[in-house]
């Protein structure tokens, strides 16, 4: 008999339909197709003890099962349960005629206990794409409160193969998975940390809110060891929600990619580039797979239409630049980069999928302009400033320079206070705009009907004296409308333009001077 079993196969960019075909006929032998050798071996082997332990009957005659589609070689093949369930049927052990409006995933165990699947969230998306009555899997209970639990399609979670097929032969009820909150935040504390755990640093602190606030690049630049690094790890504890235009796609990324249940806190992705991080594992090997990526996060289409060849044969191996899509990526020590991660920045920043957060030393030893002596010459000093090129600047909205300990706030405010503000600045713009300021073009800035004739004229002026360039006007007029969305104003006023001003440009306390080296004759021996 030939019966058709419905099963799902998750990878990066979202989820495959697999229709498996299990037909038993006369003859001897088992024949599975369409997976490799190795894996198909293995999953004979686990489905045969399964059942003959559950004191099932292994019929003895030709099994051929055939799974239909293309295969991604990388992805997890959770068809256990789907074939030992086709089994059954196919030998008329159990009813197959609900089978069709089920879908069925999970890895089986000897002794029958059902592994939870890696990434329930795009399974069930695509059990309730297909139209299905149920999904039977096992998750880990983490995954509850993200999962979509509608009233569309009952998610069974099953931990034995023996309970599945005791609701499949109607002895025990289909139990769905119930609504749960989303786990709360004990004491206000971020698993990420809290701002009010760093003294000091008010201005960066200040100048990370409006950035969060409104999808900013920022760049700070300070000696070690004043909490630059510290804050920066601390930012998912301020993050806004996604955007309205892309949250289904971003969520639907972001959980195909966790493995851990810890990181399922975080509302947005949140990347960190380290100096030792190659362009490979920052940008990818495959650079025309970032782009579709990149371009199916605009338009907000379903990234599972991506060729599958394409797709990163590991997930540890999905660039970070993609996995920060709709989020955060901090690159720490900037300018130690190496040179193709800091040319292959230039083209992200001016898209705004994600975030940038830059943290960078004046000089290589790290004190220049500090009370500390500054060790390094002016050759050393000129190569490293000569790193952070025009183009590379140019792209950044705001910038900290020196960034200081000090003075210390003896109350300082916890990450939940500014992430509240945050919220309400980022609400303004999505009822204003349905995206961030700082994603915003110029023709859409003028549209919002916020600028003044005084304020443009200033907003001009200004510009002008500090020779910004047309991308500057344009990052300085977004900050404007981000400052004046956390004030609560409908319109910007000149006060807020010098705020602004102070932030698209934080001088130094003292200016950069290159050490002067006397020059010395050599000895000439007579």
């Amino acid at each position: 008999m030939l019966v058709t079993i419905h099963s799902v196969q998750t990878h990066f960019a979202g989820a495959l339909h697999v229709p498996i075909e299990i037909n038993i006929s006369r003859g001897i032998k088992f024949h599975l197709i369409g997976m490799p050798p190795k894996k198909a071996n293995e999953c004979r082997n686990r489905v045969y003890t399964v059942l003959k332990s559950l004191r099932w009957h292994w019929p003895g005659q030709r099994i051929t099962i055939n799974i239909k589609p293309e295969i991604v070689p990388h992805s997890s093949m959770d068809w256990d349960v789907p074939i030992a369930i086709g089994i059954l049927a196919s030998s008329g052990q159990i009813s197959n005629r609900a089978l069709d409006q089920y879908l069925f995933v999970g890895t089986m165990g000897l002794d029958g206990a059902i592994a939870p699947v890696e990434d329930p969230f795009n399974a069930i998306e695509l059990a309730r794409a297909l139209g299905k009555k149920a999904i039977f899997l096992n998750c880990d209970k983490a995954w509850v409160p993200h999962l979509n639990l509608s009233n569309a399609i009952k998610i069974i979670r099953v931990s034995t193969f023996e309970a599945l097929v005791a609701m499949l032969q109607g002895e025990r009820a289909l139990v769905a998975l119930k609504k749960r909150k989303h786990p709360t935040v004990e004491n206000g504390i971020h698993p990420s940390g809290c701002f009010s755990e760093v003294a000091g640093q008010m201005p960066l602190k200040k100048a990370l809110e409006v950035a969060v606030a409104g999808g900013h690049h920022l760049w700070v630049e300070g000696a070690p060891g004043q909490g630059k690094s510290i804050l920066l790890k601390r930012l998912p504890s301020i993050l806004p929600p996604t955007n309205t235009t892309n949250e289904a796609l971003v969520k639907k990324m972001q959980y195909s990619m966790i493995s851990n249940t810890a990181e399922l806190n975080f509302e947005r992705p949140f990347q960190w580039v380290a100096p030792q991080d190659g362009g490979s594992e920052v940008f990818g090997p495959n650079r025309e797979f970032s782009r579709l990526l990149q371009e199916s996060f605009t338009k907000a289409e379903e990234i599972s239409k991506l060729p599958l060849h394409l797709l990163p044969k590991k997930r540890s191996k999905i660039p970070k630049v993609v996995k920060a899509l709709g989020g955060v990526c901090v690159v720490d020590e900037l300018l130690k980069q190496k040179e193709n991660v800091r040319v292959g920045l230039l083209k992200e920043l001016d898209h705004y999928h994600f975030q940038v957060f830059a943290a960078l030393n004046p000089c290589p030893c790290g004190h220049f302009g500090t009370s500390t002596n500054c060790r390094c010459s002016a050759i050393l000093l000129e190569n490293h400033r000569s790193k952070m090129t025009g183009a590379l600047n140019d792209r950044f909205d705001i910038k900290v320079h020196n960034a200081s300990l000090g003075d210390i706030d003896p109350l300082p405010e916890q990450s939940i206070t500014i992430r509240s503000r945050i919220e309400l600045a980022w609400q303004r713009q999505m009822n204003r705009q349905g995206k961030q300021n700082a994603q915003l073009q110029d023709e859409e800035i003028l549209r919002t009907g916020c600028f003044s004739i005084p304020v443009l004229v200033k907003i001009n002026r200004e510009s002008r004296l500090r020779g910004y360039s047309y991308r500057g006007r344009k990052q300085l007029m977004s900050i404007c409308l981000t400052l004046m969305d956390l004030e609560g104003q409908n319109e910007v006023l000149e006060s807020t333009v010098d705020q602004a001003l102070l932030l698209r440009w934080q001088q130094r306390s003292e200016p950069l001077k290159l050490k002067k080296t006397q020059w010395v004759p050599p000895k000439v021996k007579v």
